[in-house]
């Protein structure tokens, strides 16, 4: 998505503002950080590209639009003290849109902007023959595994550890 529709879109958010890019920065910075975060990715912030750059295309254009903008206004808001009624709106936009984009959008993020480290994931060889017992363990609420290398409970991923192209 082109830079300037971003702007305008974080404007048309803050009821016809006219705060320029450089003054949205700090607010489109936040919201990527928040998208990082959720989706354990390295997505670049809007204050590392570099000065001639036009358009954003790290993320689709649908999540632009219902995270980094609304993220965005929402920060804005945050920091202005005429839009704290506003911000209780954006905040549950903006947390509902984060759900959605972590949803949708996990298993799609490309390679290049996935975080190198699992954050709290464990990898596991859930192919037939591991040493994996799948169950539920008291005092959790999700799916656990043992496995006989491993005695701790961990949280099992939807997905093979073969298919993850390590």
């Amino acid at each position: 998505m082109l830079i300037k529709d971003i702007v305008k879109g974080v404007n048309h958010k803050l009821s016809g503002e006219m705060l320029s890019y450089r003054e949205l920065i700090p607010h489109l910075d936040s919201a990527i950080d928040d998208i990082n975060q959720q989706l354990n990715t390295d997505y670049p912030v809007f204050s590392e590209l570099p000065d001639n750059t036009v358009t954003y295309d790290c993320i689709p254009d649908r999540y632009i639009r219902s995270c980094v903008i609304v993220g965005a206004a929402y920060y804005f808001y945050m920091t202005d003290e005429e839009g704290s009624m506003a911000t209780n709106g954006f905040q549950a936009t903006y947390a509902q849109n984060l759900f959605y984009m972590l949803r949708d959008y996990i298993h799609c993020v490309p390679d290049k902007y996935k975080a190198c480290d699992y954050q709290g994931t464990v990898p596991l060889d859930i192919s037939p023959g591991s040493n994996i017992k799948f169950g539920c363990l008291a005092g959790f609420n999700a799916c656990t595994a043992i496995d006989d290398d491993f005695p701790s409970p961990v949280a099992v991923r939807s997905t093979p550890a073969s298919d993850e192209g390590e």
